[in-house]
């Protein structure tokens, strides 16, 4: 059922605000999956390891297997507020515009991140003589590099545009008009506010 407020919300806001609602949602319940195997499998942890042939880097892995039950209720209770900001974007909350702004640069900040980790390790494998012999030819190494790159491009580039988008007159407007929260039509047919 569409209201009056939702007519009035710019396409922009409906986009960006469902693309993130959609996004944390999946996000969370990803996280929430991912500590229940986590705290079924913990136990078996030695012996998959010992399967595995060759164990991990423990500088590496240790404290991060160490503190994965906290990690992923940090990750699940972080997305879960970026649901609770998008849903209150969607409905036009002056310190939701903000939040869905601030949310975008980290965004921005992280994809960017994961794409220099990216490069750095794809430049430093082959150095390092830690590439196994049923990794594939080189070229299938350069397409694996620039495929993610690429992935990390397309996702800057849609976290910029929402940037804009969110900075853009037109979205600004829509969140400086005070409205409701609700609308309830009268018996008299008059629109009336309702608590709620």
């Amino acid at each position: 059922m569409t209201t009056e407020r939702d007519s009035e919300r710019p396409r922009a806001v409906t986009i960006i605000g469902r693309i993130w609602l959609a996004l944390a949602v999946i996000l969370a319940a990803k996280s929430l999956l991912d500590l229940v195997v986590w705290r079924v499998l913990r136990p078996a942890v030695p012996l998959l390891v010992q399967l595995g042939g060759q164990a991990p880097p423990s500088r590496i892995f240790d404290p991060l297997l160490a503190h994965l039950t906290e990690i992923k209720l940090v990750q699940a209770l972080a997305w879960a507020a970026v649901a609770v900001a998008a849903f209150h974007f969607l409905r036009l909350r002056r310190w939701a515009r903000v939040a869905v702004q601030a949310i975008s640069w980290i965004g921005l900040a992280y994809v960017s991140c994961v794409g220099v980790v990216w490069t750095a390790a794809y430049s430093r494998i082959p150095a390092a003589g830690v590439v196994a012999p049923s990794s594939g030819p080189p070229a299938h190494r350069t397409l694996l590099l620039f495929g993610g790159l690429l992935v990390c491009f397309v996702l800057a580039a849609g976290l910029i545009a929402a940037i804009v988008l969110l900075r853009s007159a037109d979205v600004r407007r829509a969140f400086a008009v005070p409205f409701p929260l609700t609308m309830a039509t009268s018996a008299r047919g008059a629109p009336r506010a309702r608590k709620g």
